[in-house]
């Protein structure tokens, strides 16, 4: 398992000095080849999000964009269902929320393309409304609906419940606040649909009830004057003018907001947005009336009413009046990037400059502003290719960077961008270390710190050189790394991590008082940041602590500070996984056993992070000849998914063996894991345990995978260290 950035930049490097022999690391066996990228699977969320990206940075109407949907709609329909099966009807209205928002901008290409989602859909009708779930409810109708055909069986069917859904929704809530709270709750669900998938007659009715809420409440306002029910109830009514003009800008309606804002009035009422609205309805509309528009949508002046989505689509329905203005083209890119979106920013952006050097303007600020978002894009771009088993095309990715960035020093001489061609060498440097190709990572890591003196850079050089153990190369990346850092919080920051490693990679030299020293001013460091921090810093913090003081001798004190961690980010995966990996390493079983346990109850800690810390407790107690703990012999025997790490559990339990899997082997790290979990556990061919020689070598093979961010590495070499 790849271990969270967090500890792979820190004390865990070295977590192992106790056990592991001093000096030059020693390369067992044949280093590992190079492999092909890893292939794209759905069923992995960080690979469906990536592949939804790209459908997004398809234009509307490519032919690629139905099949894209089609195949992400199939897994993402699986998910929900999965999560069901697990009781856990949250993360499955979530996940049909982001099914249907693979339709937010093709809501016509839904009905045909969603159907084969149907049995899931009436799944999860059926659980929703068996537990009273309004909401969620109502978002499976309305897509059983779009692709049910009319009829008393079908939309008609789907149409009808809506209505009563909606209906009792809406008595629930005059129940709770008094008859003031007429249609709070319905708009309250409409809204939350028509933001995930604005189909067109979902958006009438939503706009037309929050028109006939507004009014009803400016009326009421003027006669009665505001009472604490009504306040209580429609908390939302100050910003009907945006949401009317957010539904029907995402909807592709921007020219008819005018219309529907002209009946606002009152409490609600937003002239500024009526009047940007009406200058883009009027004929003579011009590209800077759209950006207005587009500003107002994210915010004007407010503090309170930023909606990329909505920006978004204005600037785009702007683009589409005006192809070739490229300040709404940067407009548009910088909204979806907002909203998270990687490749439609890069799409838009790419079409600007072509426009603008088409006519003959491509050194005008508009391009200039376009070519400084993009660099930032596409280092984004490159680290999502990077760090998840695809260097090939990140290489790919890198030159066209590097050919980039000359054309722009051509064209704007010593010009700084938002992000420099030392930030793409950074990106796939760090990307390559995570994927044990550690010669070419230190490479281009180097070439990045030549190029800009990162202290981040830096520590990630230190890092790999502690963790192959050449300690003193450690510590000359560490001094540099902390002359880099700069004074601010962030800084200190650096620098607190980068004393760890340097303590580490001290104790790896055997000098016990530089070791301490560098610890100590880590520690110091730490106990200086004040105020309140969010939680996986909080954690963070006191983890390091910990396992500084565990470092210093203070093994109580220690315990205690990972101990606290855990109750400040209960639910942080990182914080957990961290914890535990310590703990196992350390020899601390039961409470590692503890930190699990919590770790498996959080509904908020991933499957992911889950079975690999079950793993480390089974692997634990059978090093230790204990019985192992039921609950995760339990835990492990209960995972039946499709990604790499239910292999891992099907492997552990017998379920499936490791010549069936060598074939999905295909990344050096789930090689390196295959192996490790074949010696630790003891799965001969024949169910007997391995010899000392079969493990020896199968854990020298982890090694050579130079997988050194991998958990698996770190104790593939404590391991080795204890066998004869």
């Amino acid at each position: 398992m790849r271990l969270p950035a967090v500890i792979a930049a820190a004390a865990a490097a070295v977590l192992l000095l106790a056990a592991c022999p001093r000096g030059p690391a020693a390369r067992s066996g044949p280093a590992v080849a190079a492999i092909a990228d890893a292939p794209w699977e759905l069923e992995d969320v960080d690979d469906w999000l990536e592949v939804r990206d790209q459908l997004w940075g398809l234009a509307p109407g490519e032919p690629r964009r139905a099949d894209l949907r089609v195949q992400l709609a199939a897994a993402q329909a699986d998910r929900a269902v999965r999560w069901l099966d697990v009781n856990r009807p949250v993360q499955a209205h979530q996940a049909l929320l982001e099914l249907a928002r693979l339709w937010a901008d093709e809501p016509a290409a839904l009905a045909a393309e969603l159907a084969p989602a149907r049995a899931a859909l009436v799944r999860a009708r059926a659980v929703f409304a068996r537990s009273g779930a309004d909401a969620e409810v109502a978002l499976v109708l309305v897509l059983l609906a779009e692709i049910d055909p009319p009829g008393p069986d079908g939309r008609d069917a789907h149409l009808a419940e809506l209505d009563e859904v909606l209906a009792f929704a809406d008595e629930l809530s005059v129940a709770e606040h008094g008859p003031a709270a007429i249609r709070a709750r319905p708009i309250q669900i409409l809204e939350g649909i028509t933001a995930a998938v604005p189909l067109p007659a979902l958006v009438d009715r939503f706009v037309a009830l929050v028109a006939e809420r507004q009014a009803a409440l400016s009326a009421a306002l003027r006669q009665d004057g505001a009472t604490f029910d009504l306040v209580r109830a429609h908390t939302d009514v100050v910003r009907s003018a945006r949401m009317i003009a957010s539904a029907l800008a995402r909807a592709g309606r921007a020219g008819d907001i005018a219309a529907h804002l002209a009946a606002i009035t009152g409490i609600g009422a937003d002239d500024d947005l009526e009047g940007r609205a009406a200058r883009v309805a009027a004929a003579d509309a011009t590209a800077r009336d759209w950006l207005k528009l587009g500003a107002e949508l994210r915010g004007g002046s407010r503090d309170d009413g930023d909606d990329p989505a909505a920006a978004r689509a204005a600037y785009l329905a702007g683009l589409a009046r005006f192809p070739d203005d490229a300040a709404l083209a940067v407009a548009a890119a910088r909204a979806a990037r907002d909203r998270g979106r990687v490749h439609e920013p890069i799409r838009l952006l790419e079409q600007a400059r072509r426009a603008a050097a088409a006519s003959g303007t491509s050194a005008g600020d508009a391009d200039a502003a376009a070519a400084d978002l993009l660099t930032d894009l596409y280092r984004v771009r490159l680290a999502g290719l990077a760090f998840n088993d695809r260097p090939t095309e990140a290489r790919a990715r890198l030159r066209e960077l590097e050919a980039f960035f000359a054309d722009l020093e051509r064209a704007y001489p010593g010009r700084r961008w938002e992000a420099t061609l030392g930030d793409g060498f950074a990106t796939l440097g760090r990307g390559l270390v995570s994927q044990g190709e550690l010669a070419e990572a230190t490479a281009l890591l180097e070439r990045a710190v030549e190029l800009d003196r990162d202290a981040e850079d830096l520590e990630t050089l230190a890092t790999v050189a502690l963790k192959q153990q050449r300690w003193a190369e450690a510590r000359r990346w560490a001094a540099r790394g902390l002359a880099a850092a700069s004074d601010d919080p962030i800084g200190a920051y650096r620098r607190a991590r980068i004393h760890h490693l340097d303590g580490d990679a001290a104790a790896g030299l055997g000098d016990g008082a530089a070791a301490a020293e560098a610890w100590t001013d880590a520690l110091s460091i730490w106990a200086d940041f004040e105020g309140e921090l969010p939680p996986a810093i909080a954690a963070e913090r006191l983890i390091e602590a910990g396992e500084l003081m565990w470092k210093l001798g203070e093994r109580d004190r220690g315990l205690g500070l990972l101990d606290a961690a855990i109750d400040v980010d209960a639910d942080g995966s990182d914080t957990h996984t961290r914890v535990v990996a310590f703990l196992v390493v350390r020899g601390e079983y039961e409470r590692a056993l503890d930190a699990f346990h919590r770790a498996v109850l959080s509904t908020q800690i991933g499957e992911y992070h889950q079975v690999y810390m079950a793993l480390w407790m089974l692997a634990e107690a059978r090093r230790r000849g204990v019985a192992a703990d039921p609950l995760v012999v339990e835990f492990l025997e209960g995972r039946d998914g499709l990604l790499w790490h239910d292999d891992m559990a099907r492997l552990a339990t017998g379920r499936i063996t490791r010549e069936a899997l060598a074939a999905r082997a295909h990344t050096r790290g789930r090689r390196a894991e295959l192996a490790y979990y074949t010696a630790v556990l003891g799965l001969g061919a024949d169910g007997a345990v391995r010899p000392d020689a079969e493990v020896r070598a199968l854990l020298e093979g982890v090694v050579a995978t130079d997988m050194v961010m991998f958990f698996e590495y770190e104790m593939a070499r404590a391991y080795l260290a204890t066998l004869p």
